[in-house]
């Protein structure tokens, strides 16, 4: 765990969440305990494990039919107004009818909660008055073994201070995404 602020500092919820998780595994000297002979003792043996998320992607999104994402001062990664030609997708060419604004996360950064926390949250209230309705955070876990998941308490904290909906996504690492596939007809007999 890292250590706590210096007098006079504050520490970024990044840094709270910030620890080192190690996984010890207890054996005994020999192969012999397998087939009955228990008499080695046991040493300790720090496991370095394949890692199982490979990836994930956290987005927070405010929405709404009034909402002008142009009247508040936050950083957005993506932002559009209500009255906007669309580029994709059902609006594609017409004005689309409400507006919309995201706080990406980037794939380096190692504490993606707490990073769009530090970003979204003290822009709730400037959101809510430019006229978003609608908040959630939507997580994609790219995973290679197996989708275990876990949240801290901070974390958990932070996603309900966000009032939003809250969406995960858990999707085989290896395997292409379905949806950009093209599908073969099937054999006629």
């Amino acid at each position: 765990m890292s250590p706590g602020p210096i007098a006079g500092q504050k520490s970024s919820a990044a840094e709270r969440l910030r620890s080192t998780r190690r996984y010890t595994e207890w054996r005994p000297r020999e192969d012999s305990w397998q087939f009955g002979s228990h008499g080695g003792a046991a040493i300790g043996e720090l496991i370095v494990r394949r890692k199982m998320i490979v990836r994930t992607q956290v987005t927070f999104s405010a929405t709404g039919e009034r909402f002008t994402p142009s009247k508040v001062a936050a950083d957005f990664s993506e932002a559009h107004d209500p009255g906007v030609i669309g580029q994709i997708g059902r609006y594609r060419g017409v004005p689309v009818p409400y507006g919309s604004a995201d706080f990406d996360v980037p794939d380096e950064v190692p504490e993606k909660i707490a990073y769009v926390y530090e970003r979204a949250f003290p822009f709730l209230c400037a959101m809510r008055e430019a006229g978003a309705d609608d908040f959630s955070l939507h997580i994609t876990y790219h995973y290679d073994a197996q989708c275990a998941l876990g949240f801290s308490k901070e974390e958990l904290k932070m996603i309900t201070e966000l009032d939003c909906g809250f969406a995960i996504d858990c999707i085989e690492a290896d395997e292409p995404n379905q949806a950009l596939q093209a599908t073969a007809a099937a054999p006629s007999r």
